[in-house]
């Protein structure tokens, strides 16, 4: 859901494609449908997530990071269909916030650091590594001489 999510963000009508079987280009739906689509989709796969965090949850997604991804929709309620959805919002971040899976980190910067595994603010990270990615590492590579200069002059 968070592709169709950030592709509602970036390009608003999109297609949604739900038979991957069909040789057929689906046909593009507008904002509205897209986000009703994926209101309906996070709604219901949400409540079959695990509520695990921490190591055993690295690299997969969560019962509260998909609330994250439904609050971020519903965030955008307003430029996708109309209407604000900002009761949503708050409702649907306090959860995750009382849940107490999460904490900000006491050092912001440890987020984006090699080794975030341990992280307690991090909800879902995606794994670009030597041991469950070894093919997705030319990010590693390309950026980080200049994110570690980045990090260098942020203090």
């Amino acid at each position: 859901m968070r592709t169709y999510s950030t592709s509602l963000d970036n390009y608003g009508n999109i297609p949604i494609a739900t038979d991957y079987s069909s040789e057929e280009l689906p046909e593009q739906r507008s904002r509205q449908e897209v986000y009703n689509f994926i209101v309906q989709e996070l709604t219901a796969s949400i409540p079959n997530l695990s509520e695990a965090t921490g190591q055993s949850m690295y690299g997969r997604i969560n019962k509260w990071a998909g609330k994250a991804i439904l609050a971020d929709v519903y965030l955008n309620a307003e430029v996708y269909t109309g209407t604000p959805e900002w009761d949503k919002v708050i409702e649907t971040t306090d959860e995750i916030i009382q849940s107490g899976s999460y904490e900000l980190e006491e050092n912001y910067k440890d987020n984006f650091t090699r080794d975030n595994q341990n992280s307690t603010e991090n909800m879902w990270s995606v794994v670009f590594d030597q041991v469950n990615a070894p093919d997705n590492n030319y990010h590693m590579v390309t950026g980080k001489t200049e994110f570690n200069e980045i990090l260098r002059h942020a203090g």
